[in-house]
């Protein structure tokens, strides 16, 4: 009998994604915030903000780095005899609420759900959207219906937000990727490096953002935060290819279908896993308490040793960062879990390869396929607990399909 055997499941080896990495910065001036994604947590702690009077004599607060940027813009813009100031920026949730509602009052709802944000997932948090008005010959110009009057004028404007890090945010044409319709006062800013891509290939923030790396992240976080299928099949439509709604399908099969069968193996004698072609067991972490493994990750590692001791021509993957509050000594998943399966398991330390970055189980995902490429794999058992199948089989039948489509 072998000790703590926890539930295998199977699934094919798919190609490695490399995971983007961004700049560690108090704040990321790439942040999506749409009607999909809110704001995320700590934001306004973070921020940097400005205070500012405009020519209507309103308090227009904004981030520090963006207010920076737009006065080199609005100097640059004065050199062509265009004018702007600063309607609005950053607002508070309680300032959206009372947005939402003056709105309606004066526009309507269509118009609201058309133009104006949930509070909590309006762009307008993050300090980085701005929303312009327009000087004409002495006089101001900033109620919607007329600014729209003047498409000369924002042309101009838009023609030079790239050089400052702006982006015109929501496009024409683009509604139904951003969720809003054509703006032409509200501006965004990214950075120039990021600006200047976006505007030269003519696609939205989100366009730019969404990969297969953000696609496979929000597949899981769509289940765990109960969402629906609105944000994964709004990635697939930014994808654009065959295998993105498939694996939208694959993803309501998994976890709305309640007849589904997972492809679990639940034994204690691992000679009876139906096995073949060059194999690795890949053994998803568990976080660590006081900077060491639980019982369920020992599990896990049993149950992987026990495995691998059947197919003694497999290698192992373990994938897990330093998690846990008290790790002083930022001990990995991974690390442990290579000690524990070589000390206590008598594996070989060769057959074992770590990845000790990830911290999500996406992470896990998209991390552990650089080794199994790099090693000739061409099949994997997901060593987990039960209660992770669902998005484990989820995770690496995506990155299956992709990784099919892309080398046959």
């Amino acid at each position: 009998m072998i000790k703590r055997f926890f539930p295998v499941l199977l699934a094919f080896v798919l190609a490695f994604l490399d995971a983007a990495v961004a700049e560690e910065t108090a704040i990321d001036y790439l942040a999506l915030v749409n009607k999909l994604n809110p704001l995320p947590e700590g934001w306004e702690e973070a921020l940097d903000i400005v205070s500012v009077t405009n020519s209507l004599g309103d308090e227009v607060k904004v981030e520090r780095t963006a207010y920076e940027a737009y006065l080199q813009l609005k100097a640059a813009l004065e050199g062509e005899d265009v004018h702007i100031d600063l309607d609005s920026a950053y607002r508070s949730v309680a300032e959206q609420e009372d947005i939402v509602v003056r709105f309606t009052a004066k526009y309507g709802e269509d118009y609201v759900r058309q133009y104006v944000a949930v509070p909590g997932y309006s762009e307008h948090h993050t300090g980085l959207a701005l929303d312009l008005y327009l000087n004409i010959d002495g006089e101001d110009v900033y109620l919607n219906e007329d600014m729209v009057q003047y498409p000369e004028i924002w042309a101009k404007i838009h023609a030079a937000l790239a050089d400052y890090g702006f982006i015109l945010r929501y496009l024409e044409g683009k509604e139904e990727i951003t969720g809003y319709s054509y703006e032409p006062w509200h501006i965004r800013y990214v950075g120039p490096d990021a600006a200047k891509e976006i505007a030269e290939r003519g696609i939205t923030l989100e366009e730019y953002l969404i990969n297969y790396d953000t696609f496979m992240t929000d597949l899981v976080k769509s289940y765990e935060e109960g969402t629906g299928t609105a944000r994964i099949e709004a990635d697939a439509a930014i994808l654009n290819d065959d295998v993105a709604p498939a694996i939208v399908e694959c993803w309501k099969k998994i976890y709305l279908d309640p007849e589904y069968k997972l492809n679990v193996y639940g034994t204690d004698d691992p000679a009876e896993l139906d096995l073949y072609g060059v194999h690795a067991f890949v053994v998803l972490g568990f976080q660590l308490k006081d900077g060491e493994m639980t019982e369920e990750l020992m599990g896990r590692c049993d149950a992987a040793a026990a495995a691998a001791k059947a197919f003694p021509d497999s290698i192992l993957v373990c994938s897990g960062g330093a998690t846990g509050d008290n790790n002083p000594e930022g001990h990995t998943e991974a690390g442990l879990m290579k000690d524990y399966l070589v000390e206590q398991c008598g594996i070989e330390a060769d057959r074992i390869f770590i990845d000790e970055a990830a911290m999500t189980t996406a992470e896990n995902a998209i991390n552990t396929f650089r080794i199994l490429r790099e090693q000739g794999i061409e099949t994997i058992t997901i060593v987990t607990s039960s209660y992770h199948q669902r998005s484990g089989q989820t995770l690496y039948n995506s990155m299956a399909a992709r990784y099919q489509k892309e080398y046959g």
